[in-house]
Order: C-alpha cells, then structure tokens, then sequence
C-alpha cells in the first residue's frame, strides 16, 4: 500500500479547486489555462474573418490588449497585461504552443513532485513576471511586444532544474536521463526560437530565468516565496466558499488509516500526545506535504498503535 493510499483526504469537505495548493492540480490547470486563452484569441479572431475584417483589426481591438507593449509607460496603462501576456497566444503557432506545453509539463511535473504542487503557479507567475521586467527595461519603445508561455515556462524549466538536478527521466532506458541534460536541449531550443528577435525574446527569457533560479535557491534554503500568494488565495476563495477547519479530534479520526470512531493514538514513551497535536495543527494550517520525513513517520507509528 503506498503513501497516497494510507491516508484519507482531511483538507476541507469543499469542492477541490483546480488553482493554489490543491492537491494535483496546479500543473493540469497551467495547461488548461493556456489552451483556453489560446483557443479564445483563435475563435475571436475567426468571429473577425467571418465579419470580413483582416488582421489588422483583430490585432487592434483585441490582441493589444493582451500582450505587453513595448516601454513601461505603455504598460503602465495596461497594467493587466504583465499577467495576460503570459497565457495569450495569438493562434498563428500551434505548434510553438504545443511545444512549451510539452516542455511544461515535463519540467513542471518534476518541480510539482520534488517541491510540492503548492509551488508551481506562484513559480510560473514569477517566471512571468520576472521576463516581463527585463522585457520592459531592455526593450523601450522599439515597437516590439511579448506574448506567449515560452518566457513563463523557460523559468519554470530552470527552476525545476536547480531544484532537482539529477532527477532522472526515462528510467526505462538503463538508468535514465539526469534533467540537467534534459534543460541543456531546452535551452538550444529556446535559442533557435529567439534569432527572430534577440533583444527582446533573450532579454525576456533571461529575466525568466533568474527569477526561476531565485525561487529554487530560496526554497532550498527554506523560504517559500509563493506562500503569500497562496496564503491570498485561500482568504479570497474563503470569503466567497467559507469553510470551518476540521478540529483536531477530526483530524485525528481521518488522518489515520480507517481508526473510524478509535482513538487513533495514545501517548507513548517515544512520542508524546503534545507532539501529535502539534503535527496536526501544522498539517491543519500548511498541509500533510508540509512535514518532514520524520514528522510523517511519527504520524505512521502513531497510526499503528
């Protein structure tokens, strides 16, 4: 019987929300985000072919308002867009678009697995953020844009690589790939993809980059920098869908393995009924994944007495 399946759900009886800190969804709802926005821009932009208007008109009315502008005074005016620049695709790569999902997914499962799925939307936000910046300062007013997931998803890659260096892939094929070898054919193909516009694509990638290196070495020495946001989303998700937190007697009765109406622990000489509830309350505020190995197998032997 493996981890996942010893233990019952506890978090909250709310619907799970595909969004910050859900279990197993952050990844699913980054790809699911970008197809909408993807489709979306596609199916206005054919609304504007069937109306016979060109191009042009579907650049002015809609896609301008999406994508980054040149120059922070633009931004400024259309602050909205150091976010939706990031999940904007004007439907003219579909295969570009299929390759950053790819990539994002393999880079993002192995930082989901490794730091914990709570990580990876406030990353890729940073990542975005963080191209944006450098997109803004190296590329004022040259008549250039930003738009796309390359920039997001290349922090994201970087990230993960810092993380979990010699995380292994294709285990099937004698000991597998370490991902640092994977992020080195990444990064040639990002490079082949920015010849069209060095300045602008490199400077944004490059901002990217640091920020997912950043966040990687702060996590490593135990900072997380996402935590505010998740923290923000909980409290606004709570105002609209409230929900009390389940006591600790409840905790302990779905914690443990099927204990039903048992008390599931009684104190002992190695770990002392203080100590559980302690591990409790830290599993009711941060979540299971926030214990340590040790934490979690004094819970395990708790289980079993």
């Amino acid at each position: 019987m493996g981890e996942s399946d010893r233990y019952i759900d506890y978090k909250d009886k709310r619907p799970k929300k595909a969004w910050l800190g859900r279990e197993g969804n952050s990844l699913v709802s980054l790809l699911a985000l970008n197809a909408i926005f993807t489709l979306l821009m596609l199916v206005l932009k054919v609304s504007f072919y069937f109306n016979q208007q060109n191009t042009n008109a579907f650049n002015e009315s809609v896609l301008q308002w999406m994508i980054l502008p040149d120059g922070f005074d633009k931004a400024i005016q259309r602050p909205w867009t150091l976010l939706t620049y990031m999940f904007t695709d004007s439907g003219n790569a579909l295969l570009a678009l299929l390759a950053n999902m790819f990539w994002l997914w393999s880079f993002g499962y192995v930082m989901q697995k490794d730091a914990g799925n709570d990580k990876l939307i406030p990353l890729y936000l940073y990542s975005g953020f963080g191209g944006a910046i450098f997109f803004l300062i190296f590329n004022t007013l040259n008549g250039n844009w930003l738009m796309g997931s390359q920039i997001a998803v290349f922090g994201v890659a970087t990230a993960a690589t810092v993380y979990s260096p010699q995380y292994r892939i294709l285990t099937h094929l004698r000991n597998g790939f370490p991902l640092w070898s994977v992020y080195i054919l990444f990064f040639v193909f990002n490079l082949i993809t920015i010849t069209a516009a060095p300045i602008s694509l490199g400077s944004a990638l490059l901002g990217s980059g640091i920020s997912g290196a950043v966040f990687s070495l702060l996590l490593k020495k135990g900072t997380d920098a996402g935590l505010w946001m998740n923290r923000l989303y909980d409290k606004i998700i709570h105002v609209f869908s409230p929900a009390q937190k389940p006591s600790r007697e409840e905790l302990r009765k779905t914690i443990f393995y099927k204990t039903g109406d048992r008390h599931p622990y009684q104190p002992s000489g190695n770990q002392n009924q203080k100590r559980i509830d302690e591990l409790l309350d830290k599993i009711n505020t941060n979540g299971y994944d926030s214990l340590t190995e040790i934490e979690k197998e004094i819970l395990r032997k708790a289980a079993e007495e």
